[in-house]
Formats: structure tokens, C-alpha cells, sequence
């Protein structure tokens, strides 16, 4: 799910794929190829509010997790350099 929010993200390089690994202890990391470095806050803030709603679309929860959006918080974002 990870991936498929992030190759539908506007900002996505031309070209990237997304990559995103399971860390343990529900800790996600998903790579994300941008445009520009100067798109990487307006990228962020999509990604994580479509995760929001893609998780409560397919009835997903992290076991223990808060079910608020600063949940979401917890996923790395590692900016791919282009």
C-alpha cells in the first residue's frame, strides 16, 4: 500500500519506482525518487495524508497504534536523491 500511494504522488520523479521495506517493531521505510529536493514538504504531507485515508479505506491499523493522523509520523522518509 505503501508503494502504490507513493507512485501515485504528483511529485514523483518521472521513471521512479517506490521502493518500501518492512523495519520491525511497525516501523515502515518507503523511498520516494522527487522532481526537485524543494518538492520534498509538499510530497511528505501528501504521502501521509493519503496513507491516512488509504489505511482506514482498506481496514488497516498498526497493533497498538494510536487512529490519528500523528500516528502516521512514525514512517522514515528518506528523500531519493534525483
Amino acid at each position: 500500500m505503501l508503494t502504490r500511494v507513493g507512485r501515485a504522488l504528483p511529485q514523483l520523479l518521472a521513471g521512479d519506482i517506490p521502493t518500501s521495506k518492512a523495519l520491525g517493531d511497525a516501523e515502515y521505510c518507503t523511498t520516494i525518487g522527487l522532481d526537485s529536493p524543494a518538492d520534498e514538504r509538499a510530497a511528505k504531507a501528501t504521502f501521509l495524508r493519503w496513507i491516512w485515508y488509504a489505511v482506514r479505506r482498506e481496514g488497516l491499523h498498526l497493533k497498538g497504534a494510536d487512529d490519528d493522523f500523528r500516528a502516521l509520523c512514525g514512517i522514515h522518509w528518506l528523500l531519493q536523491d534525483a
